[in-house]
């Protein structure tokens, strides 16, 4: 079984994609959550670990014999924050092979998304001279399903393959079976 750990677990996005790859049965699955874990948010099939994103040293021993990072944590109160660097550097230490950063809202509209374009920065700097870590950018532009479902349930979404495209539409469940391929 190929472990995966999801950096964010407890959010509402995360969930989405959890329960797809459980669904396969072929992963281990670690939610790395700053919450503490409840019967509410536990998600069988999953180990939750509370971790201070912070920290090195959690971040470490969380991600010890993770093949595959998915990272789902937020950072809108301070976006110079640094987690997104910190998953990393604690990925790359202690040998995860495949890194997806928070790529699922928008970086170049809203200033509170402005720590994606830094990630992106900082990836590509650290694979400049040879592969460090593998990553994937899953920019699937805006993820409406959720909110058009409460007003049309019956409303079926568009998936743009198109990239001169300037908006694309995707549904929760494409960008679930890109997350598979992926993993």
């Amino acid at each position: 079984m190929v472990k995966i750990a999801v950096a964010g677990g407890s959010s509402n996005v995360a969930a989405e994609m959890i329960d797809v790859l459980v669904a396969t049965g072929k992963h281990e699955i670690l939610l790395l959550s700053r919450k503490e874990a409840s019967t509410d948010a536990a998600i069988q099939g999953t180990t939750w670990i509370q971790v201070d994103y912070r920290s090195q040293a959690q971040l470490m021993h969380a991600l010890k014999g993770v093949h595959t990072l998915l990272s789902f944590v937020t950072e809108q109160e301070d976006p110079d924050s640094p987690l997104q660097k910190n998953l990393i550097k604690a990925a790359i230490e202690v040998g995860v092979k495949r890194f997806a950063p928070n790529e699922w809202a928008t970086s170049g509209v809203v200033s509170w998304y402005s720590y994606k374009s830094e990630t992106r920065r900082y990836l590509q700097e650290l694979n400049k001279e040879h592969q460090v870590i593998e990553y994937t950018l899953f920019q699937c532009g805006r993820m409406v399903g959720l909110a058009i479902a409460m007003v049309n349930p019956a409303f079926k979404m568009v998936i743009c393959l198109d990239s001169s495209l300037l908006l694309c539409f995707l549904s929760l469940r494409m960008f679930r079976v890109a997350l598979i391929m992926f993993v």
